[in-house]
C-alpha cells in the first residue's frame, strides 16, 4: 500500500475521468444503455465537481498520501468501477442485463446480484468521497500553521496597548 500511496497523486486526474466516463456512456461497449443513462449524464456536472475538489486537495499535499487517504481514494475508484459493471439498466423495451450478467451468462439470479453489488457501489461511493474529502482537508488544515501573533495581548488591534489602566487610572470613568 506504501508503494501505492505515491502514484495515487499522479492517477488520480486521469482515473476520475475514465471512471465517469464509464460511469455514463463505458457500459455501452458491452450492453446496451437505458434510461439510466440519462441520470447519470445529468448527474455528471456534480460528480466531475465532487472528483475536482479532492483531485486539488490530493495535488496541494504535494507529496504520499496517508493510509486513510489512499484507501479511501481506493474503495472511491472501485465504487466508480463497480457502478458501470453491475448497473442493469431498463428501456421502453424492458430490461437491459448488466456487463456482470452478460459475463454470467444471464443466470435467474444474475439481475438480483448484480442489483445488489450496483447499491453496495451508489452507497460506497458517496461514503467513500466524504471520507477522502475529510481526510484531505484535515491534512491540508494541519499543514498550513497559525500565524504567530505580533502583539503581546492577542486580540487586541495594533496600537491598542491591551490591558491595562487607560486615560491614566484605573477605575470606571
Amino acid at each position: 500500500m506504501s508503494e501505492l500511496r505515491l502514484y495515487i497523486p499522479a492517477l488520480a486526474t486521469p482515473l476520475n475521468v475514465l471512471l465517469l466516463l464509464w460511469m455514463a456512456v463505458g457500459r455501452g461497449l458491452f450492453v446496451p444503455m437505458g434510461w439510466m443513462t440519462v441520470l447519470i449524464v445529468l448527474a455528471s456536472p456534480v460528480l466531475v465537481l465532487c472528483l475536482v475538489i479532492t483531485t486539488r486537495q490530493i495535488h496541494r499535499l504535494r507529496g504520499e498520501l496517508t493510509s486513510g487517504q489512499a484507501g479511501a481514494q481506493l474503495v472511491l475508484w472501485s465504487a466508480m468501477f463497480g457502478f458501470g459493471l453491475f448497473l442493469a439498466d431498463g428501456g421502453d423495451s424492458g430490461t437491459f442485463p448488466s456487463i456482470l450478467m452478460k459475463l454470467l451468462g444471464e443466470p435467474p439470479w444474475g439481475e438480483t446480484v448484480s442489483m445488489f453489488l450496483w447499491w453496495c457501489c451508489v452507497f460506497a461511493g458517496p461514503v467513500a468521497w466524504f471520507v477522502l474529502q475529510s481526510r484531505l482537508a484535515r491534512s491540508l488544515g494541519a499543514a498550513t500553521p497559525a500565524p504567530h501573533p505580533t502583539h503581546p495581548y492577542p486580540g487586541y488591534p495594533p496600537g491598542y496597548p491591551g490591558p491595562g489602566p487607560m486615560n491614566g487610572h484605573q477605575g470606571a470613568d
